[in-house]
């Protein structure tokens, strides 16, 4: 089976369709509806080390990234029965996809041949996707920190809120500039007219 691309920061995310932990049907429209931006985060496998610390950090979290608009959504070739244990296991807020056909994952470009102890074999890799509500890709996550990744994006999405304010604050300002009162230029003086004296009449 052949390793899929990657997607681009600035191009549209692949929609799909993929099944949470209780079994609800969900796309990427309708992950995006209610969201200023969709961290959709792939990871191999649930209950291991590594998963469990990148999905603590997004639990631990979950308040502030709510507060801040922006919808977490782990997913990985696990099925739901699995993500359900392990979302009870650690009293996780957030959707888990099930990804059984790695359908999704090979859209994502993140199923991919993989080397553990000698042995290779097809699997997921750990990645991150941020996407915007227009269902832009706003960011790129290839190499993790399970450790700090969601106070990573934390500090991402706070950079952009901060500049897309400052961006609309400068042009309300200007807008602002540009209809206030305008002085009126000062019109030219009109010459004035010479009076003709009437010349007296001698006698």
């Amino acid at each position: 089976m052949s390793e899929g691309t990657c997607p681009e920061e600035g191009h549209d995310a692949p929609d799909f369709s993929s099944t949470d932990q209780d079994g609800n049907q969900h796309t990427l429209k309708s992950l995006l509806k209610d969201a200023k931006h969709l961290v959709l985060y792939f990871y191999p496998k649930d209950d291991t080390p590594g998963c469990t610390k990148e999905a603590c950090g997004f639990r631990d979290d979950h308040e502030k990234l709510k507060q801040k608009g922006i919808t977490v959504v782990g997913i990985s070739v696990q099925d739901e029965k699995s993500h359900t244990k392990f979302a009870k296991k650690y009293k996780l807020p957030f959707t888990l996809l099930a990804d059984t056909d790695h359908s999704v994952c090979e859209a994502y470009g993140v199923w991919r041949m993989k080397s553990f102890m000698g042995r290779k074999s097809m699997g997921t890799v750990r990645a991150t996707f941020v996407i915007a509500q227009d269902g832009k890709i706003v960011k790129r996550y290839d190499k993790v920190s399970v450790d700090k990744h969601s106070a990573d994006i934390l500090s991402l999405l706070s950079s952009h809120e901060t500049l897309a304010e400052e961006t609309i604050a400068h042009k309300e300002s200007a807008s602002a500039a540009d209809s206030g009162p305008k002085k009126r230029k000062a019109e030219p003086k009109q010459p004035k007219a010479k009076t003709l004296k009437k010349k007296k009449k001698t006698k």
